[in-house]
């Protein structure tokens, strides 16, 4: 469970860095039925929210 939420994680990050998919878009694409666990996972993984890890690191 713990592997694939990392790799969940890995390609939300990429997709919220490179793309301007809506954040509740990328949440289901990479297959959270919520997007309530999707936020709290996120953080928990990566120390700060979705929106904050999208304006901090975007690419676009």
């Amino acid at each position: 469970m713990h592997y694939l939420s990392e790799v969940r994680i890995g390609r939300a990050k990429q997709l919220l860095t490179e793309s301007d998919q809506e954040i509740s878009s990328i949440c289901f694409e990479v297959g959270f039925s919520s997007l309530a666990t999707f936020y709290r996972i996120f953080k928990k993984h990566v120390g700060i929210p979705p929106n904050t890890y999208r304006s901090t690191y975007n690419k676009t």
